[in-house]
This record gives structure tokens, C-alpha cells and sequence, in this order.
């Protein structure tokens, strides 16, 4: 019965973004008749949009997307953006590697949303090839999340380590062969009609190769690549907060261009976006329901009374929870402590198919924020590109299932 709710409000969402309702708008339609059929109690009513408008790790995640924003907004304005794409296509002859590995050198940033930042990059590099939103929008998308699957840095990751108390390396050892599958995949699908450089850019490469020195393209790299690469070192060396991170970068860059008070204010303007902010707003409104609601947890009660077997339970529940919450962390936080109960001969093989499980439901779940960002900015059609993506996923998660089992 629980899990015919869930299906029905989840099929009130589909069908609110198959008739092109805003997707924010969408979501809190949908967690507005989750919370009429279950139903919750009037204190739950108000505990709901009080935590998605004032919780604190929503209103951080709220800030360090703005600042994302902002951060993109300062590139492109200065040119850093356009720059780095002449270096780059000088320097790199296919414009496939280009488009491919912009995304992913920003996935080594652990955070919500992040495949916002990329997105312009992904356009720029685009330039010329013709490509529908849609194929921008799932390059983007598939090619920031590569890493997820082993990268210790990811908070799911050093969760599951220490809820199984085993050590990282295990994760890595056992799971990166999972992310260079992802690199094989999407480079198939991704590309599979698209020319190594597209020939009405040919004239211009050989243009700024001549224009430009080897050594000046690739002090542009540098130079735009610095801000990734800053925030890279203070969020995994020095473990700052993202946003904490971003504001560093973001002071710097400011001072940097000698911005003037009116000249913030603007970066400040034009980098908001309402249409992003009210989907994000949509998505942890429905997150927050199915939290305060319990319904999280009276779907893990359904499937463990069905007596399913470990390994299904373990997939299901991962799906599933994914699917809901979007995050991976939510996964590790109510899955793993299950798995520690099992022997521990198990254990491994449990935790490494729950990782590739989430990642599978997280590139098709409209949870997962940064589908919803990149999705925004590209004004993709996601349910277009939905399909493609499970089949890539699919074909990863056949191939942990063998692997592991």
C-alpha cells in the first residue's frame, strides 16, 4: 500500500513534466498529495517547509549553488571562459576529449549541484557541433558524475567506510573499474555521430595556433583551470566547506578584476536565476516530505517484511532510496547499517553493488539536483534523455552484478 502512494504521487510528478510544468513546481505539487494521502499531521505540515526554507543544510546548499552562479558569471563576463576554450582547442585536437573532460575535472568537486558549473564549459566546447540540448545536457550530466563510484572525497564513500569500518582503499580497489566503464559507456553513446572536430572550426583552430603561441594557450589553461583548482585543494586537502571555498575564490577574483561596489551588485543580479532556484526549492520540499513523513522508512519496512533475498533487498532499497532522496548519502546512512548484520564475507560484495545500485538511480531520479540544474541552463527535455541514461546505467550495473556475484 505504501509503495502504491509513492508510485502515484511519482506519477502525478511525470506527468506534471510531460505537460512541461516548471519542475520545482512540479515537485511540490507531488509532495503536497504525498503528504494529503498518507496522511501527516498538522505540526508535520509546518515542520516541512520550515525545513526546506530554514534547515541548514538546505540553506547552504542554496548558497553554495548561487555562488556556483556567481562564480560562472565572473568567467564568462571576463572572457577566462572563451580564453580557456581556444586554449583548449589548440591545444587538444578533438573536441570530443574537450567536451568530455571539462565536466568531468569539475566532478573531482564533491558538490551538490556542481554539474552547474560545467555546463557553460560543455556549451563553449559545443560550439560548432551542432548538438541538441539534449546531448549537451547528457554529457554534462553523465561525464561530471564519472568518479562517484570510488573517489574518497565523496561523503557517501568516507560514510560507508566508517559505518562497514573498512578501510577506503577498499572502495577504490573494488569500485574504480566502475568509472573507467563510465568513460568507455558514455564516450559510445555520448559521441557515437559526432566528428572529432567540427570542419567549420578547422580555419579558426589554425587561426589562433598561429595567433598564439603553444605556451600562451597554455598559461590560459592555467589561468581559467585556477579556480577549480583552488577550491580543489581547500575542499580535499584542507577540508573547507564548498561554499566556503567558492567565496575564497570568488574574493580573490574580485579583488582581482578590481570590481567596484556597483560592479558586484551586478555580478549579484545576473547571476540569479529563479527558474533554477525554484526547481532546487522543489526538489528538497519533496526530499523533506518524504523525511518528515517517514516514508522513507515505511518503504524499507515493506520490502524487508517481503522476505526478499539480501542481495535484492540491498539493490532495492539503494534504487529506491536514490530514487527518492537523490543523494547518495541518504543510501549509505539507511542501507549500510542493514549490511553490517551480514557475515562478513558478504559484507564487500553487499556495499560495492549498493554503491553502483545508487549511482544507477541517481543519473535517473529528477532528485538529483544537478539534472535539474543542467537540465535548466540547456533547456533540455529530460525524459527525453532519461531513457538513454538508464540504458548506459544499466549496462554498468549488469556488469557490477556479474562481477560481484
Amino acid at each position: 500500500m505504501e509503495l502504491a502512494k509513492l508510485a502515484g504521487a511519482l506519477l502525478l510528478v511525470a506527468i506534471l513534466l510531460y505537460r512541461k510544468v516548471n519542475m520545482g513546481i512540479a515537485m511540490m505539487i507531488g509532495a503536497i498529495f504525498l503528504g494529503l494521502i498518507y496522511p501527516i499531521s498538522i505540526q508535520q505540515w509546518i515542520e516541512v517547509p520550515a525545513s526546506t526554507f530554514f534547515g541548514v543544510g538546505n540553506l547552504k546548499l542554496l548558497l553554495a549553488l548561487y555562488l556556483i552562479m556567481m562564480l560562472e558569471n565572473i568567467l564568462r563576463t571576463k572572457g577566462v571562459l572563451d580564453r580557456m576554450m581556444r586554449a583548449c582547442q589548440a591545444l587538444i585536437p578533438d573536441g570530443r576529449v574537450i567536451m568530455a573532460s571539462l565536466p568531468a575535472f569539475i566532478g573531482f568537486l564533491p558538490s551538490l549541484g556542481g554539474a552547474l558549473f560545467s555546463a557553460p564549459l560543455v556549451d563553449q566546447a559545443a560550439q560548432g557541433y551542432q548538438l541538441s540540448a539534449e546531448r549537451k545536457f547528457m554529457i554534462n550530466f553523465w561525464f561530471r558524475h564519472i568518479w562517484e563510484y570510488f573517489l574518497p572525497i565523496y561523503p557517501s564513500i568516507l560514510l560507508a567506510s566508517a559505518i562497514l569500518n573498512v578501510p577506503q582503499y577498499v572502495f577504490v580497489t573494488n569500485l574504480y573499474m566502475f568509472s573507467l566503464l563510465a568513460v568507455f559507456v558514455g564516450a559510445i553513446v555520448c559521441f557515437y555521430d559526432v566528428k572529432s572536430a567540427p570542419v567549420q572550426d578547422l580555419s579558426t583552430l589554425a587561426h589562433s595556433q598561429t595567433e598564439s603561441s603553444a605556451v600562451d594557450h597554455f598559461k590560459n589553461l592555467l589561468f581559467a583551470l585556477s579556480p577549480v583548482v583552488a577550491m580543489l585543494i581547500m575542499v580535499i586537502a584542507g577540508k573547507v566547506d564548498v561554499a566556503i571555498a567558492t567565496v575564497i575564490v570568488l574574493a580573490i577574483l574580485i579583488l582581482y578584476y578590481h570590481y567596484s561596489l556597483p560592479g558586484i551588485w551586478q555580478v549579484v543580479r545576473e547571476a540569479f536565476s529563479a527558474k533554477i532556484m525554484i526547481q532546487v526549492v522543489g526538489v528538497l520540499f519533496f526530499k523533506e516530505m518524504l523525511l518528515h513523513a517517514g516514508i522513507v522508512k515505511e518503504v524499507v519496512k515493506t520490502l524487508n517484511s517481503m522476505g526478499v533475498s539480501a542481495i535484492l533487498l540491498v539493490m532495492s532499497m539503494s534504487f529506491i532510496i536514490a530514487c527518492l532522496t537523490g543523494i547518495s548519502q541518504a543510501v549509505v546512512a539507511v542501507v549500510f547499517p542493514l549490511i553490517s548484520g551480514y557475515p562478513a564475507e558478504m559484507q564487500i560484495p553487499l556495499a560495492m553493488i549498493s554503491i553502483a545500485t545508487c549511482a544507477a538511480a541517481q543519473m535517473i531520479t529528477p532528485m538529483h539536483l544537478c539534472m535539474v540544474v543542467t537540465a535548466e541552463y540547456y533547456k533540455a527535455k529530460i525524459m527525453q534523455v532519461i531513457p538513454k541514461l538508464a540504458v548506459m546505467e544499466g549496462i554498468i550495473l549488469f556488469v557490477a552484478y556479474k562481477h560481484f556475484f
